[in-house]
């Protein structure tokens, strides 16, 4: 975090997969205050697994879809 939001302050995170395996999606977040600048930034990496069989399995398709690299950033608001 370059520094945290005050109290009550609105912020937007803009999110997206910038990466992914047949496994795994490497996911980017940035973190905007009211005026647009940054004022953090997160990064993770998310694996697919199924409970039932109890082993990995591929991201799904729609997911890719959605969320891959060439979509366009998501945003939250909060």
């Amino acid at each position: 975090m370059n520094r945290h939001p005050g109290y009550k302050e609105r912020v937007k995170i803009q999110t997206w997969l910038s990466k992914y395996t047949l496994l795994k999606g490497y996911r980017e977040n940035i973190i905007l205050d009211e005026a647009g600048s940054v004022i953090g930034k997160a990064k993770g990496i998310w694996a697919f697994y199924d409970i039932q069989n109890r082993k990995p399995a591929p991201i799904f398709e729609d997911i890719k879809a959605k969320w891959g690299i060439n979509s366009i950033f998501k945003s939250l608001c909060i």
